[in-house]
């Protein structure tokens, strides 16, 4: 018996998540749904059976409303391409670690009734490991400069709900697709992140340069605010150069997986470097 109980306790410890948080959902014709988000070093990018998490690819949508995690962000067309359909998914933390690593949730909606209002506990996200957490409608690591009226990008710490509307007519493949009913499915975007993305390994404090880097294996992106930028260069972490673009977007898919060093060089001749892991 004592042995049975041993195997259960330690079955439920490998089955706890270091962090999750539930997002609540409701349309303007009252129809409501609840996803289960969050973090673990264990997670993949995939289904985890070990965190409780089901594919629910196959279930045709609700009639009125649903709300799914997906993985249409990694797809060009997101429908026949994406791999699972989850209710709750909980996925890789680089909390505290000495590199910057972007975790990217997609959030995929219909909904006859528009808007919808999705609200969730902003005191969680008050702690180092989450306080740069956000939600989105709209991939924010791209970068736009030509956005639409009612998009966001929020803190997930500074509020604690927000209103979408269902505009699909710009950058269709990023913000919407039609499943093979025809049903438009709005997509959008959470990155549960921490400090670690601004961090700088030459010890500069942080400026006039506000500017992050995202990385989705893929590509590397960089964002800045207010400043210009010249190069954004690659090395590995031996210091020899792998590439040197003088756009914002990089493609890193032809880089094995490791630990690699960003250095962004700004108009004005100032220098940051950041860490990031593929």
């Amino acid at each position: 018996m004592f042995f049975l109980l041993t195997l259960l306790m330690l079955f439920k410890m490998g089955s706890a998540q270091e962090f999750v948080f539930s997002m609540y959902f409701e349309d303007a014709a009252g129809n409501r749904d609840t996803l289960a988000l969050g973090y673990d070093i264990n997670a993949t990018d995939s289904i985890d059976d070990t965190f409780g998490e089901i594919n629910i690819i196959s279930q045709a949508w609700d009639e009125d409303f649903d709300v799914r995690v997906t993985n249409s962000h990694y797809s060009v067309n997101p429908g026949p391409h994406t791999m699972y359909h989850t209710k709750k998914q909980i996925i890789k933390n680089s909390c505290g670690f000495d590199y910057s690593v972007l975790p990217v949730l997609t959030i995929d909606i219909k909904s006859n009734s528009w808007p919808v209002v999705a609200t969730w506990d902003s005191t969680l996200f008050i702690e180092n490991c989450l306080d740069f957490s956000n939600y989105a409608s709209y991939p924010f690591w791209e970068g736009w400069d030509v956005l639409r009226p009612n998009d966001f990008e929020i803190s997930l710490k500074s509020q604690s709900e927000v209103s979408a509307t269902n505009e699909e007519y710009f950058y269709s493949h990023l913000t919407y697709y039609l499943n093979e009913d025809n049903d438009t499915i709005r997509m959008f975007y959470m990155g549960l992140d921490d400090e670690q993305i601004m961090v700088n390994i030459e010890n500069e404090k942080p400026d006039e340069y506000n500017f992050k880097v995202y990385n989705d294996k893929e590509f590397l992106s960089v964002w800045a605010d207010n400043v210009l930028i010249n190069n954004v260069e690659i090395f590995d972490i031996s210091g020899k150069l792998l590439k040197c673009e003088n756009e914002k977007i990089i493609d890193i898919s032809d880089l094995p997986e490791g630990i690699y060093l960003c250095r962004i060089l700004f108009h004005s001749n100032k220098i940051k470097t950041i860490k990031f892991v593929k």
